[in-house]
């Protein structure tokens, strides 16, 4: 369904923040 579909992008996204600010901290937080 849509809402399944939405739900996994929302999870992809907020998962590749999330790798972004553990993997290089600094870089996130020179942002």
């Amino acid at each position: 369904t849509k809402n399944s579909v939405g739900l996994v992008g929302c999870i992809e996204e907020v998962a590749h923040n999330a790798i972004a600010v553990y993997w290089n901290p600094l870089e996130s937080s020179a942002k």
